[in-house]
């Protein structure tokens, strides 16, 4: 386990040099090597930039008021 998470950290490290490196392009193919090589890694790191971007969205929404947001139908059950 403990192999697997520092490689993991190791390909994090490399990607984050291909960010500063390398054009789009470049960019996506090394993400989608990463996504067939550490499928595992790549889920749980999509999933974290899920959840980041929600915080983010609910913090963003956080300073809105009431009459700012969009309004609920009310469903009513017959």
């Amino acid at each position: 386990m403990a192999q697997l998470v520092e490689r993991s950290a190791d390909q994090l490290g490399s990607l984050a040099t291909t960010l500063r490196s390398n054009d789009l392009q470049g960019l996506f193919g090394r993400i989608e090597q990463l996504a067939r090589s550490q499928r595992a890694l790549f889920v749980g790191a999509a999933m974290a930039a899920g959840f980041a971007t929600a915080r983010l969205g609910k913090v963003a929404v956080g300073g809105a008021s009431a009459a700012d947001l969009p309004k609920m139908p009310k469903v009513t059950y017959d």
